[in-house]
């Protein structure tokens, strides 16, 4: 009967043991996803419209959304009145996550997307580098010009950050957006 208890207590030990590694080994990864999510962060978009190429638009005695924050995540609906012939600038906040004095990043920039708006081809643009130390952050313009001959409707805009650290190692992160483009419609133009 000891022997017995004797070999209970072992495999109690050997069970205890093995959850503790068990545990052990979550947390290690749970440290290590932590750690991979820094890097480069996209913290915040504002967008402005100006009307000036758009001109039958302009001197409507309209109220128009001509500027807006749009929250940082994905699918997030850029909630302003983009009209044919607008000129759009994105203000993008980009931040490095790190802490303490590694990595800097280098050469980081922002490209963006406008999906299939003109013709059903891609708008593409892409903001100055800059260099980015731990914990800090930048803001760089991103301009677009709406096609005059655009169809109404909701656009896809993919949002990068791009940069490496001092070892080559790359470093990013991606926001998808929606972009609606509104057109005055014909009892709109005769009044």
């Amino acid at each position: 009967f000891s022997i017995h208890l004797y070999i209970e207590n072992n495999y109690y030990v050997i069970i205890t043991k093995m959850k503790l590694i068990a545990f052990a080994f979550v947390f290690a990864l749970l440290l290590a996803s932590i750690s991979l999510a820094a890097g480069l962060q996209i913290t915040e978009i504002d967008v402005n419209v100006d009307y000036d190429e758009a001109y039958t638009y302009r001197v409507e005695d309209r109220d128009r959304i001509d500027s807006t924050s749009v929250p940082a995540t994905n699918n997030s609906k850029i909630d302003a009145d983009v009209l044919p012939g607008s000129n759009l600038t994105f203000t993008v906040r980009v931040e490095n996550t790190f802490t303490g004095e590694d990595p800097d990043l280098r050469g980081v920039f922002v490209t963006m997307t406008i999906e299939e708006i003109d013709d059903g081809g891609d708008l593409d643009e892409e903001s100055i580098d800059f260099d980015l130390e731990p914990g800090n952050d930048n803001r760089v313009d991103v301009k677009f010009n709406i096609p005059l001959d655009v169809d109404s409707g909701t656009y896809n805009v993919i949002l990068e950050a791009e940069g490496e650290d001092r070892n080559e190692t790359s470093f990013n992160t991606e926001l998808n957006l929606k972009l609606e483009v509104k057109k005055q419609n014909a009892t709109e133009k005769l009044n």
